[in-house]
């Protein structure tokens, strides 16, 4: 353990040290680590530092369930060493230090692990660095929660040795609670590998197949398995009701059966041989991108250039249980092949499972190198020649046919030479038995790996020639927010909205604790897709959507906040200007919700342009259910299109919006408009938005050309519905929300929300600006009300004429029965822990 904790303390502080000279000690990466991770992490970090925590997530997109937050950061351990930082702009420095322990505690626990399954050091050492540095680790450097997964998933290999010696039973549960904790989604794929590890493992040691011990073991490693479950239930219950809830979790029935295509396979085979570089695209020989589309998936389980130049010595190498071992590990390599695979353990195509080889690749490592006595050298010789000219091959026929991108194109050309230098040193250590020398040239490749993660191309935030305060810059906007939240009550409800259209603009809700519309994560609230779906997005990217000014008002939006080059949408009046960034008020502000009896069914609306859909909830509630004497909303007019030239006529008005929607064709298409007059003068426009765009002409055109481009297929225009509206209209329906029945004396705390509003005239639907989700109750001056599906997907419920005091509690779906589970989970625990020690008490007394 003394030569580990050098070794490895050795790689770590230079690769530290390295950081510190280049970037400040930050390693933050650009893409995910960047737009979600620090953002997550800033929203959590805020949310308890402040002793605010609550069930709901009110800065979530429109809002989720807070449990969303145990599928990023709230479940990792590591997060809550963050919360040692004294504010939230120091988190950036803190994710390098702690990435350093993860490693280290990765580094420890393998270490443990490995000397259960071989007795010399070199080969538990050599398997640990293999194992700790390898390409899964490497890849989750992005996103760092991921590498807390491998701290449990190391230990629980170690537990599981410990538990078929009949040991450490309850600490074996408790981590399976934790790994539920830290992420369902990573149970889901720990529980498949650890069912294959104690297959192949009791057969390596049980020579003998005993039907009686089998089930004896099986049924003791499954019961301390469930009782891990139950300890965590409190969290898992609500976790699984929300992944059941998303589509996370798919099969795609037509390719279920399918082998990976040609590309793939190559990939897979290169792997061994190809250092993790970058997130994106990483293969050195087979990029999985094609004109900037992901066109394959990738393993990324490298685990040192020595797992493939001793990998033929498992052929001549003889140990317990080995014909058990191989067969285990050739038919996980050949279930790779096979689509149905990453289905079975991944939930999905994706192959975060890539883990599984990460194991096994290291297990052999560690058996061949327990054996070395055993070795064949002639071929030793054989492969390290192989291996050498399959990298010097792999990297002209990259190159030369175009194989790869030029991010690795770049990085090729530092990396292969270092590597064909490394193996060459290591080739003439094991030949010589040069000990010292193999861990040297181990530390040396691990570092070379480091160095090309951390500096390919556009990964570091600091790459871009920038100090960490411009990055800060983009995500945090202190000033702004103070100044809104002085001029509001405490606790009032209202939404906000920056108009940053990239990337880090989707999650600045969470970096700044406000009510939004945007949102980039993976497990958000499904129960309102019927309205985030073409229209605030597509599949878990909620951008900021400048056109939607019109829907966003009756979901309370009350401030927006721009550039001075930014156009001001119909409404908004400018308050303020703070940095550069201006402060606009929103005039017809409707704050939590309003009630009318204008109501229309969901069925009428579903198969209209998204437009539409928005122009007649801007005039009533849309409802989930058949009306009998159902409101007839007005149609927004629409423009005659020439489909064939992609063409319309403007009329002559300046004052309005033209709407082009393309919904019902592609929504996530890009649209160039091509605006003509003077005969051959045109302006030009081009932009993206789902759904549809509005456009505000500044001149009297003759003709406009709108081409909108399907993202799904470059080749095709998609068709376009194009409709005007007025400023006249617009103030028609304005001055007609006088007519509704607002909220009064609003209160919006966490995950309970309290205000009255007072119905006139007859019974009528109330809709809020809060997201659905079966956890909501409601209550009408301390009566529970049925909670009805609103706008698409939001909370509204039906009242009787008369003044009210409403009350809505939230309580996430399973969280009540998971805490029953885990509080009879742990009264099981504390009984055997009790019974245990009067047995041992006895005993002792005898």
């Amino acid at each position: 353990m003394k030569k580990l904790l050098i070794t490895v303390g050795l790689i770590l502080g230079i690769f530290y040290v390295a950081l510190l000279i280049q970037g400040n000690g930050v390693l933050v990466f650009w893409g995910d680590g960047a737009d979600q991770y620090m953002q997550f992490t800033t929203y959590a970090y805020e949310m308890i530092r402040n002793g605010d925590f609550s069930f709901w997530g009110s800065s979530l997109g429109l809002g989720a369930n807070i449990f969303t937050m145990f599928f990023t950061v709230l479940g990792s351990p590591s997060f809550y060493l963050m919360l040692l930082c004294p504010s939230k702009e120091l988190l950036v420095y803190a994710v390098a230090i702690i990435d350093v322990l993860r490693f280290l505690a990765v580094a420890v626990l393998a270490y443990l692990w490995l000397s259960k399954l071989v007795k010399n050091e070199l080969a538990r050492l050599l398997g640990t660095l293999a194992f700790t540095f390898c390409g899964w680790m490497m890849f989750w450097l992005h996103f760092p929660y991921f590498m807390d997964m491998f701290i449990y998933l190391t230990l629980i290999l170690y537990l599981s040795e410990e538990i078929l010696e009949n040991r450490k039973k309850l600490l074996f549960s408790i981590t399976i609670a934790l790994i539920g904790i830290l992420s369902l989604y990573q149970l889901y794929m720990i529980t498949w590998l650890l069912f294959i590890y104690l297959m192949c493992r009791y057969f390596m040691i049980n020579e003998k197949f005993v039907v009686k011990d089998f089930l004896s073991q099986f049924f003791k490693v499954l019961g301390y398995y469930v009782l891990g479950i139950c300890l965590g239930a409190i969290i898992i219950v609500p976790s699984l009701l929300i992944l059941m809830s998303t589509n996370r979790i798919s099969i795609d029935s037509s390719s279920l059966f399918s082998i990976l295509n040609m590309k793939d396979i190559l990939r897979t085979i290169t792997s061994v041989i190809s250092p993790v570089s970058n997130d994106y695209d990483y293969n050195l020989f087979f990029s999985s991108i094609s004109n900037g589309v992901s066109d394959g998936n990738t393993v990324y389980s490298y685990t040192t250039l020595l797992f493939p130049l001793l990998l033929p010595q498992l052929f001549f190498v003889k140990y317990k249980g080995k014909k058990v071992f191989a067969s285990v590990i050739g038919i996980l390599y050949l279930l790779l092949l096979f689509k149905f695979s990453y289905y079975l353990f991944n939930g999905n195509e994706s192959i975060r499972w890539s883990f599984f080889f990460v194991v096994f690749n290291c297990m052999a490592l560690a058996y061949i190198l327990d054996n070395r006595d055993q070795w064949n050298k002639k071929v030793l010789y054989i492969s390290g020649v192989f291996i050498f000219l399959s990298i010097i091959t792999l990297f002209f026929l990259s190159r030369n046919l175009n194989l790869i991108t030029p991010l690795n194109r770049q990085i090729q050309k530092y990396l292969i030479p270092c590597l064909l230098i490394v193996l060459t040193v290591q080739f003439i250590a094991l030949v010589l038995k040069k000990d010292k020398l193999l861990i040297v040239v181990a530390m040396v490749e691990i570092l070379v790996c480091f160095f090309a993660r951390i500096y390919n191309g556009n990964s570091l935030i600091i790459a871009y020639g920038k100090e960490i305060w411009y990055y800060q810059g983009l995500i945090y906007y202190d000033e702004i927010m103070d100044s809104i939240t002085a001029r509001e009550q405490e606790d009032s409800f209202y939404r906000m909205e920056f108009n940053n259209t990239t990337n880090l603009g989707h999650n600045l809700a969470l970096s700044n604790d406000f009510n939004g519309f945007s949102s980039y994560i993976s497990i958000y609230n499904y129960y309102s897709t019927d309205f985030l779906m073409n229209r605030m997005g597509t599949k878990w990217y909620f951008g900021v959507q400048p056109s939607k000014f019109m829907i966003k008002n009756v979901l309370g939006n009350k401030y927006l906040v721009l550039e001075e080059s930014d156009e001001v949408p119909y409404g908004y009046t400018k308050i303020e200007t703070i940095k550069n960034k201006i402060i606009y008020e929103n005039n017809n502000f409707l704050g939590l919700g309003y009630a009318t009896s204008n109501l229309i069914s969901k069925e009428k609306i579903q198969e209209l342009p998204i437009f539409v859909q928005d122009y007649i909830m801007m005039q009533g509630i849309v409802i989930d259910k058949e009306i009998t004497d159902s409101f007839v909303p007005t149609l927004p007019v629409q423009m005659e299109v020439d489909e064939e030239n992609k063409s319309f006529k403007p009329n002559h008005d300046l004052n309005g919006y033209y709407f082009i929607d393309y919904s019902l064709d592609d929504p996530s298409s890009t649209c160039k408009l091509e605006m003509y007059y003077d005969s051959n003068s045109f302006d030009e426009l081009q932009r993206y938005e789902v759904g549809y765009q509005a456009i505000k002409p500044t001149r009297e055109y003759n003709d406009v050309f709108t081409y909108c481009v399907s993202e799904n297929n470059p080749n095709h225009y998609s068709k376009t519905d194009i409709y005007w509206v007025s400023f006249e209209s617009l103030d028609k329906l304005t001055n007609d929300w006088n007519n509704y029945d607002l909220f009064t004396n609003v209160v919006a705390k966490g995950d309970k929300i309290s205000a009255s509003i007072d119905i006139t005239q007859n019974t009528k639907v109330v809709s809020t600006a809060i997201a659905f989700d079966p956890g909501w109750k409601v209550y009408a001056d301390e009566k529970e009300v049925e909670v009805l599906k609103t706008n698409l997907g939001f909370v509204g419920f039906e009242l009787a004429e008369g003044k009210h005091e409403i009350t809505m509690v939230y309580t996430p779906p399973g969280y009540n029965v998971g805490k029953y589970i885990t509080f009879g989970a742990f009264g099981l625990v504390i009984v055997g822990v009790v019974l245990r020690m009067i047995k041992k008490n006895k005993n002792s007394v005898n």
